[in-house]
C-alpha cells in the first residue's frame, strides 16, 4: 500500500495515501459523529431507530452506533444509490459484532424491498455478517463469503464490497477474500427500495447486534490503495510502503503493530511467519500480511512489490579498426547510458559515442531504464597496428610426415606461393605438404589500414634417421637376459613389454621366457622418427651345471658382495633359502634376481659356513641344489 506519512496524535492516526481521493464518487458518508447524518454531497441523512451512540474503533465517545438486535438506521430513498446493473459501486463499513446474536445472518448495509416475510424479500445488494464471517453480493442465494472468522476475536473489522458490471469483490481489513464473476441475476433497480444499517433494508429480519462505524457508499470501484486507506484504523498491522525493484533483485519487507505475522503468497519470500522477510518475486506481486496482536485481534495490510524488467540492450558488433581511427559505438534499449573505460571516447554518457582507441579495448556500457534497472553489455574494439605483418619462422618437416601448418598475420587477405603444395593458398594458415625443401611467400593485404607486404619462410624437408638395434645374446639354459642396444637417433622409446626393464633408454635389459620381438622408435635431432626391431630367441641350448659359489665376501668392495644365482638361464619358479650352522633361516626369496648380502636384521654376520637349499623350475628343467658356502670378511 502506498503511504507517505504517519502522524500519531492522541490515539488518532492520520495517514496520507499517494494519489487517493476518497471524496471522488462519494454517494453517502456516515461517520456517526454524534448522529447518523450524511457528510457526503447528497445529504442522505439517516433516521435512527433505537440504535445508541457508543465509542468508535479509536475509543472516541459518541462516534459509533450500537445495535441491540432490534434497532437500525434507515436512509430515505435516493436515486444516487439505486445503481444500474451495468454500473459500479463500493460499500465500506466498520463493524464489531457481538458474539451472542440469535440471527445467523446479520444485515449491515442492505438495500432490499419491503416484505413482511423476510424469506421472500430477496435483497438487492449489500454487506452481511453471516455466521460471523463477512458476506456480500445480491439475493440470498448469490453471495460472496469471507474467510476471516469474527468469532475468534472481539475486534473491529473493516468490510468493503465492490461491484462492476457483474464482477463482485469482498475485502476484509483490506484483503480480498472472495470474488465472483458468474452471477447472472441483475441487481434489482426498483426505484423505491431503501438502504438500512443493521437490518435487511425495509424488510423485517436479519438484525445486527454489535457496533458499527463509518459507512461509505461510492458510485465507482475503489482502488486497492483506497481500500487500504479505508481499512486502516490507526492501530494493528502495518507494512512497509509499496516498492519497485529490478528483475532479479530482492527487498526486505517490514511489518509492525502485531505480536505475530503470517505472509502470503509464500512465493519469493524468505519466510512467511517473521516480521521482516526478504522478498525476491519474479513478477509484480502484492504481498499480504496478517498480524495477530496480544489481545487476539487480527489485522491485515499489504504491500505491492512491482518488478521492473531490466532493459534489453542492443549494441554494435565487435569491430576491427586501424590504430587512431575513429569508430562510432551504439547502444539502445534504455534511458541513460554510461560507457567505460572513458578513455578514447568523446562522451561516455551518450548512447553513441565516438571511440578512438590506440590499443585493443573492450568497452562496457551500463544501460539504465527509466525505472532505474540496469543491464551491461560490451563491444570489443580490436585495434590493428599498421604494418605489423608476421609469418611463421622457417622450420622443417620429415619426409614421411611432410605436412606443416603455415601462419601469417596482420592483414585481411592472404595469397601464398607456390600454391601447388598448399591445401588453400588464400587463407592465413594453410597446410603445406612439400616433397622437397621449399620457400613459401605470402602477400598480406591490410584493408583496414590500407597496407600491403610480402613475407617468406622456408620449409626444409628432412630425411628419416636410420635406426638399428642389436642384442648381446639369446636366452638359453645359462643366460636369463639379453642386453639390447639401439643406434641412429638421439632419443628412443621401446614398445611396451613387461620383459624390458626400461623402455625409455638406449640399452634396456630383456628377460623373455618365450621368443619375443622387441621394437624401438628412434628420433633424430630434427624430430624425425624411424623404427627397427630385433628378435630375442629362447632355447634350451648351453645347459648350465647350475653351480653356486663356494664363498663370498660382503665387504662392499663391489666384488663378490652378494651370494645368489647366476647363469642358470630363465628361471620360471624359485624357492631359494639360506640357513646358518644352527639351522636358523637367514635368507629366503622367490625372485631369481635377489641375493643375500650377509646381514640378518641389518647386522652383518660373522665369518662362518652357511647352507643353501634351491628348488627351481627353469626353461631347461627342474633343479634341486643343496650345499654349503663360506662368508669371508
Amino acid at each position: 500500500m502506498k503511504k507517505t506519512l504517519f502522524i500519531f496524535l492522541q490515539c488518532f492516526c492520520i495517514v496520507s495515501f499517494a494519489q487517493i481521493n476518497l471524496t471522488q464518487g462519494l454517494v453517502t458518508h456516515h461517520p456517526f459523529m454524534g448522529n447518523a447524518n450524511d457528510l457526503g454531497p447528497n445529504a442522505i441523512n439517516g433516521t435512527v431507530i433505537n440504535a445508541t451512540l457508543t465509542t468508535d474503533r479509536n475509543g472516541t465517545a459518541n462516534s459509533a452506533y450500537y445495535f441491540d438486535g432490534s434497532s437500525y438506521i434507515e436512509l430515505p430513498y435516493h436515486n444516487s444509490y439505486n445503481f444500474d446493473p451495468q454500473g459500479s459501486f463500493s460499500i465500506s463499513v466498520w463493524v464489531l459484532p457481538d458474539l451472542n446474536n440469535t440471527w445467523p445472518a446479520q444485515g449491515i448495509v442492505i438495500k432490499a424491498p419491503p416484505n413482511s416475510d423476510f424469506t421472500l424479500s430477496a435483497w438487492n445488494y449489500g454487506i452481511y455478517v453471516l455466521t460471523y464471517h463477512a458476506m456480500s453480493g445480491y439475493a440470498y442465494n448469490h453471495i460472496l463469503n469471507g474467510t476471516t472468522s469474527f468469532v475468534q476475536n472481539l475486534c473491529w473489522y473493516n468490510i468493503i464490497s465492490t461491484y462492476n458490471n457483474g464482477v463482485w469483490n469482498l475485502y476484509v481489513n483490506g484483503r480480498l477474500e472472495s470474488s465472483n464473476t458468474s452471477q447472472n441475476r441483475f441487481i434489482l433497480q426498483d426505484g423505491f427500495s431503501k438502504i438500512a444499517f443493521g437490518k435487511k433494508g425495509e424488510s423485517f429480519g436479519d438484525w445486527y447486534k454489535g457496533k458499527m462505524d463509518d459507512v461509505r457508499i461510492y458510485n465507482r470501484v475503489l482502488t486497492q490503495d483506497e481500500i487500504d486507506s479505508l481499512s486502516f484504523n490507526g492501530t494493528g498491522t502495518r507494512v512497509s510502503d509499496d516498492i519497485s525493484i529490478c528483475q532479479g533483485n530482492s527487498v526486505q519487507l517490514t511489518a509492525s503493530g502485531a505480536a505475530s505475522y503470517s505472509w502470503s503468497p509464500a512465493a519469493g519470500l524468505s519466510g512467511t511467519t517473521i516480521a521482516n522477510p526478504v522478498a525476491t518475486p519474479t513478477s509484480t506481486t502484492r504481498y499480504y500480511v496478517t498480524g495477530t496482536q496480544a489481545s487476539g485481534c487480527i489485522s491485515t495490510d499489504n504491500v505491492l512489490v512491482t518488478v521492473n524488467p531490466k532493459p534489453v540492450v542492443s549494441i554494435s558488433n565487435d569491430t576491427l579498426v586501424c590504430e587512431n581511427s575513429a569508430v562510432q559505438l551504439t547502444a539502445s534499449g534504455g534511458a541513460t547510458y554510461l560507457w567505460s573505460p572513458a578513455s578514447g571516447l568523446n562522451n561516455s554518457g551518450i548512447p553513441n559515442p565516438l571511440a578512438t582507441a590506440t590499443n585493443t579495448t573492450k568497452y562496457v556500457v551500463n544501460v539504465t531504464s527509466a525505472q532505474g534497472c540496469s543491464t551491461k553489455d560490451s563491444v570489443l574494439l580490436t585495434v590493428r597496428k599498421p604494418g605489423q605483418f608476421t609469418i611463421s619462422p622457417s622450420s622443417g618437416v620429415c619426409i614421411n610426415n611432410n605436412s606443416l601448418q603455415l601462419s601469417a598475420d596482420g592483414g585481411d587477405t592472404y595469397v601464398w606461393t607456390p600454391a601447388n603444395s598448399l591445401d588453400n593458398p588464400g587463407i592465413a594458415n594453410p597446410t603445406a605438404t612439400p616433397l622437397q625443401t621449399t620457400t613459401y611467400s605470402v602477400t598480406i593485404n591490410d584493408t583496414v589500414c590500407v597496407l600491403t607486404n610480402t613475407l617468406s619462410t622456408t620449409l626444409t624437408v628432412n630425411p628419416l634417421p636410420v635406426i638399428s638395434v642389436s642384442k648381446t645374446n639369446d636366452i638359453d639354459c645359462s643366460n636369463s637376459n639379453s642386453q639390447l642396444l639401439a643406434s641412429g637417433g638421439v632419443q628412443y622409446i621401446w614398445d611396451t613389454d613387461p620383459t624390458l626393464d626400461n623402455i625409455t633408454i638406449i640399452n634396456p635389459l630383456a628377460s623373455p621366457t618365450v621368443a619375443t620381438l622387441y621394437k624401438v622408435t628412434g628420433t633424430d635431432i630434427n624430430g624425425c622418427s624411424n623404427r627397427d626391431s630385433i628378435q630375442v630367441e629362447v632355447t634350451t641350448n648351453n645347459k648350465s651345471s647350475y653351480l653356486m659359489p663356494s664363498a663370498f665376501s660382503p665387504n662392499k668392495d663391489g666384488l663378490n658382495d652378494c651370494f645368489g644365482i647366476k647363469y642358470w638361464g630363465a628361471i620360471l619358479e624359485l624357492d631359494f633359502s639360506i640357513y646358518n650352522r644352527w639351522g636358523q633361516l637367514v635368507f629366503k626369496t622367490k625372485n631369481p634376481g635377489f641375493c643375500w648380502d650377509g646381514t640378518v636384521d641389518g647386522i652383518l654376520q660373522d665369518p662362518a659356513v652357511f647352507v643353501y637349499v634351491i628348488k627351481a623350475k627353469t626353461q631347461c628343467g627342474d633343479i634341486f641344489r643343496k650345499g654349503t658356502f663360506a662368508l669371508i670378511k
